[in-house]
């Protein structure tokens, strides 16, 4: 839950949610895979 750079937003918070979808993030992390990448620290942007 992100509502912009560096922003996080709260549960029952009203906002438009930024950042990428789970295929995205699989696209990217194969990419990762192919440049030779063995790890990946990723971070929902969320408080809770």
């Amino acid at each position: 839950m992100i509502k912009d750079w560096r922003e996080g937003a709260l549960l029952g918070e009203e906002f438009e949610g930024k950042g990428r979808d789970i295929e995205e993030g699989l696209e990217a992390a194969k990419l990762l895979v192919q440049y030779g990448y063995d790890a990946l620290d990723i971070d929902v942007g969320a408080y809770g």
